[in-house]
């Protein structure tokens, strides 16, 4: 039986609503045999998730998403790098991802003081204890604004303050894409760029490509079938690995878990053959 994949899913840890446990009891139960955890900007629960799976024998890889900067169309570009395979409690990608958690802390508090200036008043011990949560972000500041009725849910949130034409809106600070990779390439990893699809226009895909990542995550849930196509046939032109995942939150508004239908052996480039060694060791 060919091996099922699901490699880009969220915890508590970041923006995701379930815990590392609880994730791996969905995971398991729709048979996904690979899985990783790949929270923002933080592998703290690379561990307990790890143990999680194993208990109910699903295979994990090391993951964390990475926030990144770039330079594109004569403007500033996020865009979110799946690092794979990193290795754990190394203290530089500690200290790294302790900086980006810093500036998202900062950036939360300046996004409630814009809410302030325009009329939105929430808890202030409820907006600390999200801020002080160790990784806080928009979704978590959605979340305040829906549960005392500032607005209705999770898209009102985002159109009226929170999305980048929000009235709450605040430029994020990253690292720039460059210094992602070099760092991830120096500390043993493999790079992806996350939901390609959702992030660039198909014009756009060819330039984090020509900067040195190892693959394109073409199976995401906010990909067509036609780029699905193209994002597919770009991997294979340039040796890349092709990866798939649901990007799973556990936001019950966002539907129920759907795993991508994505096997090992279409992964292809440099992160197949880990993702074999990891079922191995597992097996």
């Amino acid at each position: 039986m060919p091996e099922s994949l699901d490699l880009h899913t969220h915890s508590l840890h970041s923006d995701g609503r379930l815990s590392t446990h609880a994730l791996a009891d969905r995971l398991a139960s729709r048979r996904v045999s690979l899985a990783a955890l790949s929270d923002h900007d933080t592998l703290d629960g690379t561990a307990p998730f790890r143990r999680a799976c194993r208990r109910l024998g699903v295979a994990t890889v090391p993951a964390v998403e990475i926030s990144s900067l770039w330079q594109i169309g004569g403007r500033e570009k996020e865009l979110h790098l799946l690092a794979y395979d990193l290795p754990e409690k190394h203290p530089d990608i500690e200290s790294f991802l302790a900086g980006i958690r810093r500036e998202r802390r900062i950036r939360f508090l300046k996004m409630h003081e814009k809410l302030l200036a325009g009329g939105v008043r929430l808890p202030e011990e409820e907006v600390l204890a999200a801020a002080d949560r160790g990784n806080p972000g928009r979704p978590h500041l959605a979340e305040l604004l829906i549960r005392h009725g500032q607005v209705r849910d999770i898209e009102q949130a985002f159109g009226r303050w929170l999305g980048d034409e929000g009235a709450a809106w605040m430029p994020k600070v990253a690292p720039p894409g460059e210094e992602v990779i070099r760092r991830v390439r120096e500390w043993g990893g493999v790079l992806v760029l996350a939901h390609p699809g959702k992030s660039l226009a198909p014009a756009q895909w060819q330039l984090p490509i020509e900067a040195g990542i190892d693959g394109l995550e073409c199976i995401h849930p906010s990909h067509g079938s036609a780029a699905r196509r193209e994002l597919l046939a770009l991997c294979r032109r340039n040796g890349l690995s092709a990866t798939g995942g649901s990007d799973y939150h556990g936001i019950p508004e966002k539907g129920a878990y759907r795993e991508p239908g994505w096997e090992l052996s279409r992964v292809g480039g440099p992160l197949e053959e880990r993702l074999r060694q990891r079922l191995k060791m597992a097996g």
